[in-house]
C-alpha cells in the first residue's frame, strides 16, 4: 500500500510538475511576444536631427499627422520625418529652441518657438500659413478650440493669448504676474467657454 501511495504521490508531483513547465512556458512565450511588440524591431527606426552646432536635443513631444512625425529642437528646427521609415520630408527653422510641443487641427500644425513667435505650418509641405508674434518665448503646447475658431497659448512674459485659429490675429490676451508655461485647458460646457491654465506666479 505504501508502494502504491508512493507511485501515486510520485504520479501527481509528475503531473504538477509538467503543469507547471506547461504554465511557465506559457508565460515566457506571451512575455517574448510582448517584449517583441515593445522593442526593438526589425522595422524600427531612429532619426538624429544635426545642424551645424551638431546634433540637436529634442524636447517636444512628437505629433504624429498623415503619416508624418512631426517635432521641433532646441537648435530652432521643427521637422517632418516619414513614420514608415524616419526619412526627412521637411524643415524649417526658427531663431529660438522649440519646447513647444505642437497641435494639429484641419492639416494645419501649431506650435511656439524661443524667438516669440507662434507659427502654424501647413503639415504637408511646411509652409506658413501665419505667425503671431508674442514678444516672448512660447514653450507651451498651444491649445485649439474648433468649435470658437481659436487657439490658445501662454508666453513668458505672463500672458495668456487666444488668437483666431485661421488667421493667427488676436482675440484677446490675459495678463499674469509670471511666466505662463501651463497649455490651456477647456471647459467641457459649452456654455461657459471657460480656459484652465497656470502660471510662474503660483495661480
Amino acid at each position: 500500500a505504501a508502494s502504491i501511495g508512493c507511485r501515486t504521490c510520485r504520479m501527481v508531483h509528475s503531473r504538477t510538475s509538467l503543469l507547471r513547465l506547461l504554465v511557465i512556458g506559457w508565460i515566457l512565450l506571451i512575455s517574448a511576444l510582448t517584449l517583441q511588440g515593445c522593442g526593438y524591431e526589425p522595422n524600427s527606426w531612429t532619426y538624429r536631427p544635426v545642424s551645424s552646432a551638431g546634433d540637436q536635443l529634442i524636447g517636444t513631444t512628437p505629433v504624429i499627422y498623415m503619416q508624418q512625425v512631426h517635432f521641433g529642437t532646441d537648435a530652432g528646427s521643427f521637422m517632418a520625418v516619414a513614420q514608415q521609415n524616419g526619412t526627412l520630408v521637411w524643415e524649417v527653422t526658427t531663431e529660438g529652441r522649440i519646447r513647444s510641443s505642437p497641435t494639429v487641427a484641419e492639416n494645419i500644425l501649431f506650435f511656439g518657438s524661443g524667438d516669440g513667435k507662434v507659427r502654424a505650418l501647413n503639415a504637408r509641405g511646411g509652409v506658413q500659413v501665419w505667425e503671431f508674434d508674442a514678444n516672448a518665448s512660447v514653450e507651451t503646447c498651444p491649445t485649439v478650440n474648433e468649435r470658437l475658431g481659436m487657439l490658445y497659448f501662454g508666453a513668458d512674459n505672463g500672458m495668456m493669448y487666444a488668437v483666431h485659429l485661421e488667421e493667427g490675429t488676436k482675440i484677446w490676451e490675459f495678463q499674469t504676474d509670471g511666466a505662463v508655461r501651463s497649455s490651456a485647458a477647456l471647459s467641457q460646457n459649452q456654455r461657459y467657454n471657460q480656459v484652465y491654465f497656470g502660471s510662474h506666479d503660483g495661480f
